[in-house]
């Protein structure tokens, strides 16, 4: 009977990463796009590294409630699928597609007049000059950044994850090679500097959202999850908003907890410690992206497993998750570790930059393993529509851990400088493990369903 439950475990944890490997590829060749623009700006100077993170950073952070939101739609589509219900799935996606370009429209116009908020960081001139011009031009993104994660959600619910996979490696192809051409100005064209980085956000975006849309209007294998199922359904939108909103709170959070640790923590203490940040968290993102990825996977997995009614193998489907995520975080975590000299002497560029970022690079590998579990919970939580009460647990631990930490840091630990801000951030997501960790072992999520077993009319 043990070697039979061996056998079972080893057969999920086997049919998880059969699903979850293109989505691991789709996250991780995103995060790259940030990696590749860390090393092309570095080469251009200290301001122009030290700029892009906070500019970046506040970019994700307008976005993270909208795209945090729609992450249900991958639930949605999963218990659809789940119940039977194929065709619905489309319809789910584009009211979505609707949310999300709406979204998008909105943040990125406030984004853009109020790009000069930037200037209250108190960062040096040059640094807050290159913040406002990179993103006046990347927040141009945020309806397609909106849209494209719409429907990589729909693509992972309908367990379809090779299609945003190629649309999103043929986006990030184009991004680099539009950002070599107008940061450096090669082959004619004028030297934009980190603006050209924005500017190839915006159009390998752009190309990205048209692939997975013509994907999912035209393909003949599709056809059977109502892709074409454009028209708008207010009932179907209060459901996706009612169950995504919790979601895209929960991750404005968390943005504020990188852009608090980054802007504010460390921000004040000069270029060199927010450049050492840029490229630190530049590493961290790319090596949780998998974690995401795998997250991706857990959520179309559970929710398939309410959607029919299987509460315990919607249990399984986490503990198989769970131990991937364990293993390479571990495993990753200690490479990292031992090659940090040549990676971030790589991204840096500046020997006194990359000199802070070795000696702070432990950190990395402490929330790397503490995000992996993060990540664990959140999607399992997510996969089963049970988004509320973490949402507000992780604010009770935002206000204090972050909110009151960060001014006692500032008040009685003021030499602490990167260190200090590094730490808070790990003790917060430290927290926000154990939360997540007691939620799902209570058990409530498995009384939820988020698609009636009615097609709906």
């Amino acid at each position: 009977m043990i070697a039979n439950g061996i056998r079972l475990s080893r057969k999920r944890a086997g049919r998880l990463l059969f699903l979850a490997w293109p989505t691991i590829v789709t996250f991780t060749v995103l995060a790259s796009r940030s990696l590749v623009d860390v090393w092309m700006v570095g080469r251009l100077g200290a301001e122009d590294l030290a700029a892009i993170a906070p500019a970046q950073l506040v970019l994700t952070f307008i976005l993270s409630f909208g795209i945090g939101s729609v992450i249900a739609v991958n639930a949605f589509v999963a218990q659809a699928k789940g119940t039977g219900q194929d065709s619905v799935c489309g319809t789910y996606a584009w009211q979505g597609v609707w949310i999300g370009a709406g979204y998008g429209v909105l943040v990125g116009l406030l984004g853009y007049l109020g790009a000069d908020l930037f200037k209250l960081f108190n960062h040096e001139s040059a640094v807050t000059d290159r913040e406002i011009a990179y993103f006046r031009v990347a927040v141009l993104s945020c309806p397609l950044q909106m849209v494209a994660f719409v429907l990589i959600n729909f693509f992972l619910g309908i367990e379809r994850p090779l299609y945003p996979m190629f649309a999103v490696l043929s986006s990030v192809i184009v991004h680099a090679v539009t950002a070599v051409t107008l940061i450096f100005g090669k082959w004619g064209f004028v030297q934009m500097g980190m603006v050209g980085a924005a500017w190839a956000l915006v159009f390998s975006t752009f190309v990205q959202t048209v692939v997975m849309v013509t994907l999912m209007l035209a393909a003949r294998s599709l056809r059977q999850f109502g892709g074409r199922s454009v028209m708008l359904d207010l009932a179907m939108v209060k459901d996706i908003v009612k169950t995504g909103s919790p979601i895209g709170f929960r991750d404005v959070l968390d943005n504020i907890a990188w852009s608090l640790a980054l802007i504010w923590l460390i921000g004040r203490w000069g270029t060199i410690h927010l450049a050492s940040a840029s490229v630190l968290l530049a590493s961290l993102d790319f090596l949780i992206l998998p974690c995401d990825g795998l997250g991706a996977a857990l959520v179309t997995m559970i929710g398939n497993s309410i959607g029919k009614g299987n509460v315990q193998l919607a249990r399984n489907w986490f503990l198989a998750a769970m131990g991937i995520m364990t293993v390479y975080a571990v495993s990753t975590g200690l490479l990292y570790w031992i090659f940090r000299q040549p990676i971030l002497d790589f991204l840096a560029g500046d020997p006194g930059v990359s000199a802070m970022s070795q000696s702070l690079a432990f950190f990395v590998v402490i929330l790397l393993i503490l995000y992996a579990w993060y990540s664990a919970y959140d999607h399992a939580l997510c996969g089963a529509g049970d988004n509320l009460w973490s949402a507000a647990a992780n604010l009770l631990i935002c206000v204090i851990v972050l909110g009151l930490g960060g001014f006692a840091m500032g008040h009685w630990f003021p030499t602490s400088k990167s260190y200090g801000g590094w730490a808070l951030v790990a003790i917060y997501l430290a927290f926000i493990v154990a939360f997540f960790r007691f939620r799902w072992r209570s058990e409530i999520w498995g009384r939820r369903r988020l698609v009636s077993v009615e097609a709906p009319v």
